[in-house]
C-alpha cells in the first residue's frame, strides 16, 4: 500500500513539474500550447536549440533576434565560414523570407529545370520524378548461375502522371507547373531529418540523405482538390515517387556535392543566396525503369 502510495505521489510531482514554464524548460499536454507545439514529445523545449529560440508563453518556440529579425522577418544567421552547416539549427520554414541574392557558380546565376524526368542546370543534369506512380510493372529476366547461386535482373517501370489534374492531387500528385525556389544554406540532413518529418526517421529510404524546402513563388497556382499545396521538399529517396516533392532519388548527395557544397565556397560568412528551380511537364505521361540483381541460392537439383 506504501508502494502505491509513493507511486501516486511521485507521479502527481512529475505532472506538475512537466507544466509549460521557460525556468523548467520542459512543456507538456497541460501547457497553454497542448501537444506537439515543438515536436513529437511532450517534453520537448524551444526545438532541443536554446541558442536560438525563446519560448516566453510556454506555446511554441520562436526564433530568437539573433537569428532572425521578428519585426522584418530578416535572416541574421547562415553558414559560417563559408561552409553549409552538417546539422543546421535553421530551417527552412523557421527562416520564412528569401534571400536577397541568387547563388552565382562561376559567375552564373544558379538555376534548374525539372521537366519530370531530370533536374538540370548550370552544366548538371540529375534523373528525377515527382508524384506517386500510377502503376508499376515489373519484369524478370532469365536466371544466370554462378557457382552456389543464381541471379537475374528485375527491372520496374514506374509510370508517372503529370496531367494538370493530377497536379491538383494533394496526397499523389507531382509537384504543379510554376516557379520554385530552395535556400542554400538550409539543408536537412539525415542526422536532424527528424526535426522537418518525423516519418523519416521510420521511412528514412523515402527522403533520402538531403532535403531542401521547396517554396513556390507568389505567381503560383498552388491550389490542389483538398485545400493548398504546400510542405515541398527537393530530396532524395530510395524508390521513385512522392506525394508532391521533387524526388531525386539516390542524386541527393551528387546534387549537395556538385551545387549545394559548391555554393557555400563563394559565400562570405552569414552570407544566403537562393537557387530557382521551374517546373515544367512538356510531357504529360512518364514510365521511368529501374533495375535491380536479385540473387538467391541454388538448389541441388539445379535452377
Amino acid at each position: 500500500m506504501k508502494g502505491i502510495t509513493l507511486l501516486t505521489a511521485v507521479m502527481a510531482v512529475s505532472a506538475i513539474s512537466a507544466m509549460a514554464t521557460p525556468a523548467l524548460a520542459m512543456r507538456d499536454v497541460g501547457g497553454p500550447a497542448g501537444p506537439n507545439a515543438d515536436g513529437m514529445s511532450l517534453y520537448q523545449y524551444v526545438r532541443s536549440a536554446p541558442p536560438n529560440y525563446v519560448d516566453s508563453n510556454g506555446r511554441a518556440a520562436q526564433v530568437t533576434a539573433g537569428v532572425a529579425s521578428q519585426s522584418t522577418g530578416s535572416p541574421k544567421k547562415g553558414p559560417q565560414g563559408g561552409q553549409p552547416p552538417a546539422q543546421p539549427d535553421i530551417l527552412p520554414e523557421d527562416i520564412g523570407d528569401k534571400p536577397e541574392t541568387q547563388c552565382k557558380l562561376n559567375g552564373v546565376p544558379v538555376s534548374m529545370v525539372f521537366n519530370g524526368q531530370t533536374v538540370a542546370g548550370n552544366g548538371h543534369t540529375w534523373p528525377a520524378v515527382s508524384g506517386r506512380p500510377v502503376s508499376e510493372k515489373t519484369e524478370r529476366g532469365s536466371d544466370v548461375r554462378n557457382g552456389g547461386y543464381v541471379h537475374h535482373i528485375e527491372t520496374t517501370a514506374y509510370a508517372l502522371d503529370y496531367s494538370k489534374e493530377r497536379q491538383k492531387d494533394n496526397f499523389a500528385g507531382p509537384a504543379k507547373e510554376g516557379k520554385y525556389w530552395i535556400d542554400t544554406s538550409c539543408t536537412n540532413s539525415r542526422e536532424n531529418a527528424w526535426r522537418h518529418s518525423p516519418w523519416n526517421v521510420v521511412s528514412h529510404g523515402a527522403w533520402g540523405d538531403y532535403s531542401w524546402h521547396l517554396y513556390p513563388y507568389e505567381t503560383n497556382d498552388m491550389s490542389g482538390t483538398k485545400g493548398t499545396r504546400g510542405k515541398l521538399f527537393l530530396h532524395g529517396g530510395d524508390t521513385p515517387g512522392s506525394a508532391g516533392c521533387i524526388d531525386l532519388m539516390g542524386n541527393d548527395k551528387s546534387f549537395k556535392r556538385d551545387i549545394i557544397d559548391e555554393v557555400a565556397k563563394t559565400l562570405k560568412a552569414k552570407e544566403r543566396c537562393y537557387i530557382d528551380i521551374e517546373v515544367t511537364y512538356p510531357e504529360k505521361a512518364f514510365s521511368f525503369p529501374v533495375s535491380k540483381e536479385v540473387s538467391s541460392l541454388a538448389t541441388p537439383l539445379g535452377y
